[in-house]
């Protein structure tokens, strides 16, 4: 009998030599079965590309090649492939991760996707279908990121799986912080209750940028305008050189220094944002004729924009509102101020008073925010932050940026979210839709 080589056995040849070649690109090794496959052709072993090391960890690998022409129920972004009931069986029964390749040899395209993930759904394994993005899909070097991630979702404890090594940068939520070279000081015999009344006789807003301890305010701003001369004994302004105040008693005046920083922050941005002193953070106001305010800014890179009071409706009614806020806090570092900015939300009945259940709704949002949503939150208040003075403006507080950090190594988030139940990667989605406003 004449043996035959059949153009299918060499289509399939073709299809595991590219797909091998492009394994080896990106760094890693392929292993084909040989002749004894029986529904795995091969296995991708992970490799450190920066020690070069491998520790025995593998992906098995199905690969089904295609000469030419269209695929199954395919459109200008999909296409599809239905497998047999019995390799299904086999592949999910894996100890390992599988990955089922489609090769196209006239395009060169090679597309993959984790059969026990995809088939995670149980009606997709009904269906015995598996649907490829022909663009999220794509064997290229994301893909060892992702194959690692595979192998980390069947670890078991004491297993390392090769280091994600790539460039990240690193955001800080730190703006460097100037202030004005002296604070002023004067006598007061009053205490706050009425050091407010008579500030806000008249009606008029009352400055809020000052403090009082023993017997003495203190501010950044002239005592001897005529806003403080209500509240304050004639003849007693004087000025100390701020640093010089610092150092004067140790933790006493650092503490009365960042509660004045506090209070002149608050008189700065007051225009926009309301103070909640119980919580010690400041938050974006409801205008009283609006249920909802957006905020355009400029981000990190491009123009941005954000919901900064959203109303949460119960028939057809306002019920609360979610306001963007944030708790500055103020740290020394090698003898320069730096405010750390921690954002959060505040949640109101009706733009000041606390919603009753603002701490459930406050919890559900940390436990579901990403590091990107984290990340437009600072953002958003650097550009509120950092501004220039202007013609009208002179702002006693300046703050800078302290600039972005490079990392020679990161850790995507697909990779430590891998392991999550489903539904929990829905919550995580649907809030990530929410809080990226």
């Amino acid at each position: 009998m004449v043996k035959k080589l059949s153009a299918q056995q060499i289509i399939g040849r073709r299809g595991a030599h590219l797909f091998s070649e492009r394994v080896l690109s990106a760094g890693l090794s392929f292993h084909e079965t040989g002749a004894l496959d029986t529904g795995i052709d091969g296995f991708v072993e992970l490799r450190d590309a920066e020690t070069q090391e491998v520790k025995a960890q593998y992906v098995s690998v199905q690969i089904k090649t295609q000469e030419k022409g269209g695929f199954a129920d395919e459109t200008d972004s999909q296409f599809a492939y239905r497998c047999e009931q019995k390799d299904l069986d086999y592949w999910i029964g894996s100890n390992i991760p599988v990955i089922f390749v489609v090769v196209h040899l006239e395009t060169g395209g090679i597309w993959w996707k984790s059969v026990q993930e995809w088939f995670a759904d149980h009606s997709r394994r009904a269906s015995r279908k598996i649907v490829f993005d022909k663009a999220g899909d794509t064997l290229c070097m994301a893909s060892v990121t992702a194959l690692a991630s595979l192998v980390s979702s069947f670890a078991k404890p004491g297993l390392m799986i090769p280091s994600s090594r790539f460039d990240e940068e690193l955001t800080t939520n730190l703006l460097l912080m100037r202030y004005p070279d002296k604070v002023f000081v004067a006598s007061c015999e009053l205490n706050y209750k009425q050091v407010w009344g008579q500030l806000s006789d008249g009606g008029r807003r009352p400055p809020r940028d000052w403090i009082l301890s023993g017997r003495r305010m203190w501010s950044f701003s002239d005592l001897e305008t005529r806003k403080f001369e209500d509240v304050i004994e004639e003849g007693t302004v004087e000025w100390i050189g701020t640093r010089d105040w610092l150092r004067s008693d140790g933790d006493v005046t650092r503490n009365q220094f960042v509660a004045l920083v506090k209070n002149t922050l608050w008189e700065m941005v007051g225009d926009q944002l309301a103070f909640e002193r119980g919580k010690g953070v400041l938050y974006f106001k409801k205008y009283d004729n609006k249920a909802e305010r957006h905020y355009s800014y400029q981000s990190y890179q491009k123009k941005a924009g954000r919901d900064v009071v959203a109303a949460y409706p119960k028939s057809g009614e306002p019920y609360y509102f979610r306001h963007a806020a944030f708790s500055p806090d103020f740290v020394e570092i090698d003898e320069e101020w730096y405010m750390a900015i921690d954002p959060t939300y505040y949640f109101s009945v009706d733009g000041r008073r606390e919603y009753r259940r603002a701490q459930d709704r406050l919890s559900g949002i940390k436990r579901l925010e990403t590091n990107q949503s984290v990340r437009g939150h600072i953002g958003m208040w650097k550009a509120l932050l950092i501004r220039s003075d202007d013609m009208l403006r002179q702002d006693p507080l300046h703050f800078d940026d302290v600039g972005a950090g490079a990392l020679g190594f990161g850790v995507p988030d697909d990779l430590w979210r891998t392991n999550e139940e489903d539904d929990v990667k829905k919550r995580l989605a649907e809030a990530q839709h929410e809080l990226d406003i």
